[in-house]
């Protein structure tokens, strides 16, 4: 939306106004999810013959769906004010569903910033000046815990820090089961972004031999061709398969959207039918994987029908076949 000239900014400029006047924190209080049931969800979760569910409880944005103590941009303190992910997390134990967290938020540092790419890298020198003539919020310093980026004065190693408390806090107070990162500097880059990230595996694994249960991580191959975290460990995951070999000798998910065009909520978006979900489940569950699915609600909670009707019928489906599918062998 600040990238002038996109097809994103125009649409921003001509229902919103110039990020200017309409910067993306004032999406916020749109966001209330009035008619969203976490017990609604659950049972569909349950009904879909799914093993575990969960949600993205932060994306690149930053804004998280849990009650922070860490920061003040969240779902408890703004927009729907509510624990979106706690809820869901205690109505998805209820059906006996285990709980996934899903983390996209490495990238925050400098996402917003046009002309970086989406990645959280830096920003061209030539740009930094034109960037702050625009007067835009997110060169606004009493917004630089949303906008995290080095025109607020912010710097990387102390968003790696917040970064590292965000993962644990939502560790501590919810016991997630199962954990995914999306791509970014887990390995290598700036701020020794390696040690945190090991600090918080080894702490994720520390804590879960305390609850005496069992826990996992997806281990996720980016675009980049290089796994987050090195490939002897935790599930490898590949987006909607992309890369990944005819054959993987280790446990294995792709992760794949429900719609034709976005992993979110877009109006116009078709939708898999629940034909096509089973062919690709049967595909995997033959070769050694598994399937995350990824469904689209609507930002007031709602899930569209047709939506429904395609992971219903996979659940009718699982519930005749599901001794062919879990706990198998290839």
């Amino acid at each position: 939306m600040y990238d002038e000239g996109s097809r994103v900014n125009r649409h921003h400029v001509q229902t919103y106004g110039d990020p200017k006047q309409f910067g993306y924190h004032q999406f916020v209080p749109l966001f209330k999810a009035e008619k969203w049931d976490p017990a609604e969800w659950a049972r569909l979760m349950k009904a879909t013959g799914a093993k575990y569910a969960g949600m993205a409880v932060v994306h690149h944005d930053g804004f998280l769906m849990w009650d922070s103590a860490v920061n003040r941009w969240n779902a408890k303190n703004m927009g729907p004010k509510r624990d979106c992910y706690g809820e869901y997390v205690k109505a998805l134990r209820a059906e006996g569903v285990k709980t996934l967290a899903t983390f996209h938020h490495v990238r925050t540092f400098n996402w917003y910033l046009p002309g970086v790419g989406g990645l959280g890298g830096a920003i061209k020198p030539e740009l930094t000046e034109q960037i702050k003539a625009k007067g835009w919020g997110l060169t606004d310093p009493g917004y630089g815990d949303l906008y995290w980026n080095e025109l607020v004065g912010r710097k990387y190693e102390d968003f790696l820090a917040e970064w590292q408390a965000e993962v644990r806090e939502v560790i501590d107070k919810y016991q997630p089961d199962v954990l995914w990162f999306d791509g970014g500097s887990f390995r290598e880059g700036q701020g020794n972004s390696e040690r945190i990230v090991l600090d918080v595996l080894a702490y994720y694994h520390s804590r879960a031999a305390g609850w005496g249960k069992s826990v996992e991580v997806l281990n996720k191959l980016p675009g980049t061709g290089k796994f987050n975290f090195p490939p002897e460990y935790g599930v490898l995951t590949f987006e909607e398969g992309r890369d990944r070999l005819g054959r993987v000798e280790r446990p294995w998910i792709d992760d794949m959207k429900i719609s034709d065009r976005g992993w979110c909520y877009v109006e116009g978006q078709k939708y898999k039918s629940a034909n096509e979900i089973i062919d690709g489940l049967v595909d995997r569950v033959a070769r050694g994987g598994g399937l995350l699915l990824n469904f689209s609600p609507k930002a007031d909670g709602t899930v569209p029908d047709e939506q429904k009707a395609s992971m219903l019928a996979v659940g009718r489906w699982l519930q005749t076949n599901g001794e062919a599918i879990f706990a198998t062998r290839p």
